[in-house]
């Protein structure tokens, strides 16, 4: 059985581009348009990744965030997919929400197939892309 991921990010296209890019892993996307969506399908859909963007209407990134890591026993590693690529949100912001990975868009997509693909068999930390 593929391995889920759930993408949270309120850009149709982006849902569209990170499928198309990350079709040759095999995986399964469920899709979120915002946090507060994000959050109610956690249990439902009970991923291998979240791929979260800061920028949200209803429930942003860093909060869905927190609120993912206090409401659930959370194995599933955290990728923030972002455009904001300040010093603030990639290094300390990151590091408090303990993100796995932080990769900037536009993004390039053998990179963030590489990232995925090591964030889904447990390699090693993947990092800021």
């Amino acid at each position: 059985m593929a391995k889920t991921i759930l993408l949270l990010d309120d850009d149709v296209a982006v849902h569209a581009l990170v499928k198309k890019v990350l079709a040759p892993l095999g995986v399964a996307i469920s899709d979120a348009y915002d946090g507060q969506e994000g959050l109610a399908m956690v249990n439902r859909v009970k991923p291998a990744l979240l791929i979260v963007d800061l920028n949200m209407p209803r429930l942003d990134g860093w909060t869905f965030i927190s609120k993912y890591r206090e409401a659930t026993n959370p194995a599933a590693p955290v990728m923030v997919l972002s455009s904001r690529a300040g010093f603030m949100d990639k290094t300390v912001r990151s590091r408090l929400s303990e993100v796995e990975a932080y990769v900037t868009k536009p993004f390039d997509p053998k990179g963030l197939r590489t990232t995925v693909k090591e964030l889904l068999t447990g390699g090693d930390q993947a990092g800021a892309r």
